[in-house]
């Protein structure tokens, strides 16, 4: 995963205003941006780029593979957001929360357990409604059968 971080992430930006946490801009590929308090939070800090440089590594699979069907503009329930997100929202959260639970699977006794078991229990309700209701492709289909929720459950 860091060799990946070091080759998809181009630019690191941080920012102190507004309500968002972080973001990868998808115009400019390779960039996130993440919010300036959390830096004294190691933890914190390495969550958030795992995360934002998941959505720069699932956009680049996405600019070559269709992973998903027209579903006609539907929104779905998601764990991570309270507002519907269409389907690439969703598959996006399902592809972040996966790389944050290999993550703290890898930490061990070393990890945040509240944060590893908050991480676990959104990845099996994305999953969930991934399985149940997202218009996916064969490519899609092939992607989701990668994400093992049940493997990450403590």
């Amino acid at each position: 995963m860091l060799q990946e971080i070091r080759t998809t992430v181009t630019c690191l930006s941080f920012f102190t205003a507004g309500n968002a946490i972080g973001f990868a801009d998808i115009c400019t590929h390779g960039l996130i941006c993440l919010r300036a308090d959390d830096l004294s939070n190691a933890t914190v800090l390495a969550e958030e780029i795992i995360h934002e440089s998941s959505h720069v590594r699932l956009n680049g699979i996405l600019a070559s593979t269709t992973c998903l069907e027209d579903d006609h503009g539907r929104l779905y329930q998601t764990p991570l957001r309270e507002d519907p997100r269409p389907a690439a929202g969703l598959l996006h959260q399902l592809f972040v929360l996966a790389r944050l639970c290999d993550w703290h699977a890898r930490l061990g006794t070393r990890a945040v357990t509240e944060r590893a078991e908050r991480a676990t229990q959104d990845l099996a309700a994305a999953y969930t409604t991934v399985q149940n209701e997202l218009p996916l492709t064969t490519a899609g289909r092939e992607l989701v059968s990668t994400i093992k929720p049940a493997r990450y459950a403590r």
